[in-house]
């Protein structure tokens, strides 16, 4: 577009907000990044749901947080795998809670490695039943240990086989107590 990063920047919320989604996708990554998180945040579903990967990618950890849970839920499943692990890390629970099953499977293994013990606590039982066998072997013992009982019991056969001993061990007992007879049978 023809306005610099400074002018992109000194836009109003109500100006960003009345920007069609062609207009914002047009804006270069180095124009988004000149956006405060104040005007992020103000950005509608629509507008977040058109944002590219690059655009999403370029989002500091304040920008990607000035986004409330219905936008992170209109961020699509190639815009939440364009998130960078500094970015992952710092959501906040009530964001990832949000995440649909679909957002949820298209997290890399890294950006899975890089949420938060208090977000893994977070998923609920439809999120964990999306996680794949790669996305469990990259949690962490800690990671694994923050999983209710109840996420457990969704946890499907081949993620609970791929399970490493590290892994198994970090389970409290009322966690493998929770599993059911087909699932302990499977570890």
């Amino acid at each position: 577009t023809a306005l610099g990063t400074d002018q992109v920047g000194a836009l109003e919320t109500q100006d960003l907000r009345a920007m069609n989604t062609a207009a914002l996708r047009a804006l270069s990554t180095a124009q988004i990044e000149a956006l405060g998180s104040e005007q992020i945040g103000a950005l509608s579903t629509q507008q977040v749901a058109s944002l590219t990967t690059a655009q999403v990618a370029g989002l500091s950890s304040d920008d990607l947080n000035a986004l409330d849970s219905a936008q992170v839920r209109a961020l699509n499943t190639a815009q939440i795998a364009a998130l960078t692990t500094a970015q992952i890390s710092t959501m906040d629970s009530a964001d990832v809670a949000a995440l649909s099953t679909g957002q949820v499977a298209s997290l890399g293994s890294s950006q899975l490695a890089a949420l938060a013990t208090a977000n893994i606590a977070a998923l609920d039982t439809h999120q964990v039943a999306a996680l794949s066998s790669r996305q469990v072997t990259a949690l962490g013992t800690d990671q694994v240990g923050a999983l209710d009982t109840q996420d457990l019991r969704a946890m499907n056969t081949a993620a609970l086989r791929s399970l490493s001993t590290a892994q198994l061990e970090a389970l409290g007992s009322a966690q493998v107590g929770a599993l059911s007879t087909s699932q302990g049978a499977t570890l």
